[in-house]
């Protein structure tokens, strides 16, 4: 990897010089250009320094980026959300950075959350905080044909320890670059088991209906959990290179946690898209066999259902003065199930942190049900199991606060010798068993057989 420690030690004084005073608790980005866009077989490669790893793909877009390592951790603690969204907008404003790339929009802060962050996790998520947030070490991104490496250290640093700290990161990824892992075999799953069973499930339904009834709610999302035993940990390279082959328009994503837990998905949802003075969010429930795609907008219980969940955006987005401007519904096509999709765009200014805004979407009526409150006490009720991450949301901000974050839902879960698929179902008036517990069952299918390929 080249290297120019001349130019960088120029352009990082001049920059140093440039400012009042710097702060010991800010960050410095430095960003060049980049020869490789391999970097996701970094995934499978056993070495100390590639801990915290964070990819995502989205080849429909030409974007893909793999974060390594955690420079500053952002967790919630005691501290409310709304400040600590105060407080991360804050930090990242105040990051500062030298571009010497052809590149944009680097993102400078990943992460996510749980479903619920007020519901602790424990049982198959314990060991995974319920929110975090953090700035990489190393980040590479290929946007658009353009890749580039960006490199995250203390702002106070004197220019040669600095550069010592880039000249490491790049030694590390030569190393890495010349040692291609061998694939292991196909993932080999047995003793598959449901977690709710059908008549359970089925009991869910009717308990719903009749607070739908009592005009308490109007949807609730209920899911199930079908587990596996696996004999050994698989190769995560060739399984994502499944996904984005089979879910173009998907975004595929890995998050390794530690080395006994990590998720992995391909999620057609996104929560919220902010680019500039442009805020995106979709509206994505509803949906049928692939097969069935023609009947989706003339199905009034799926009509309904998708209805609530534009409803439940509209709310949110209203709350914060926004004026939202709501596409037409078209169909979402997927390789097995296609779905009911609504864009909704407004215009939004620097006093809106999307943070809030993201809390305020999240758990999304498309996940939860409508009214939130109601329907996240319903589901909590109901399921005797945390969802943990599944369905929270996951994605990344840059240094003007454009972000995007999408629902981790399509996933597969590994935690040690177990692999957990989570499906769910919209639940509305006129929903019928048979019908739900199919639908869940395509979703789980959907990545299930990506997997066990």
């Amino acid at each position: 990897m080249i290297r120019n420690k001349n130019k960088f030690i120029d352009s990082y004084n001049r920059y140093i010089s440039s400012k009042d005073s710097i702060s010991s608790k800010q960050t410095f980005s430095y960003t060049t250009n980049l020869s490789w866009n391999k970097f996701e077989s970094c995934i499978d490669i056993e070495h100390p320094k590639l801990k915290n790893i964070f990819f995502v793909n989205k080849s429909s877009k030409k974007f893909k980026m793999l974060s390594i390592g955690k420079h500053k951790c952002f967790i919630l603690d005691n501290k409310s959300k709304d400040k600590f969204n105060y407080n991360l907008k804050s930090y990242v404003k105040d990051i500062h950075s030298i571009n010497h790339s052809n590149g944009t929009n680097i993102p400078a802060v990943v992460g996510g959350q749980n479903f619920d962050i007020n519901k602790k996790n424990d049982d198959i998520w314990s060991n995974i905080p319920t929110l975090e947030y953090w700035v990489p070490k190393i980040l590479f991104l290929d946007n658009n044909g353009i890749s580039t490496i960006t490199h995250f250290f203390d702002a106070y640093l004197e220019p040669n320890n600095a550069y010592e700290i880039i000249d490491h990161n790049c030694s590390l990824i030569d190393s890495l670059i010349k040692n291609e892992v061998a694939s292991n075999e196909n993932i080999i799953i047995n003793n598959e088991k449901n977690h709710v069973h059908k008549k359970e499930f089925s009991n869910s339904i009717n308990d719903i209906q009749k607070k739908i009834k009592s005009k308490k709610v109007s949807k609730v999302v209920i899911s199930n959990i079908v587990s596996f035993n696996i004999e050994k940990k698989p190769s995560f390279v060739p399984l994502l290179e499944n996904l984005t082959k089979n879910y173009p328009n998907c975004s595929v994503f890995y998050k390794k946690f530690n080395n006994s837990q990590i998720i992995i998905g391909a999620t057609p949802e996104l929560i919220i898209k902010k680019t500039k003075n442009e805020l995106q969010t979709n509206a994505l429930a509803g949906s049928k066999p692939i097969e069935s795609k023609n009947e989706l907008l003339n199905d009034s219980k799926i009509i309904e259902e998708h209805d609530i969940v534009v409803k439940g955006i509209i709310d949110n987005l209203n709350s914060f003065n926004l004026k939202p401007n709501i596409d037409n519904k078209n169909i979402f096509e997927l390789k097995n199930i296609a779905h009911i999709i609504t864009k909704i765009n407004s215009q939004i200014d620097d006093r809106h942190n999307p943070l809030d805004i993201l809390d305020s979407l999240v758990p999304t009526a498309a996940l939860c049900g409508y009214p939130k409150k109601e329907s996240l006490k319903m589901i909590n009720n109901l399921e005797n199991y945390g969802r943990g991450r599944y369905a929270g949301p996951i994605g990344w901000i840059d240094l003007d606060m454009n972000c995007e974050f999408y629902a981790a839902i399509r996933t597969a879960y590994f935690n040690k010798n177990k692999l957990y698929f989570y499906g769910g179902a919209g639940i509305v008036i006129n929903s019928n068993t048979d019908q739900e517990w199919d639908e869940i069952e395509r979703k789980i299918n959907a990545i299930r057989d990506i997997i066990n390929e």
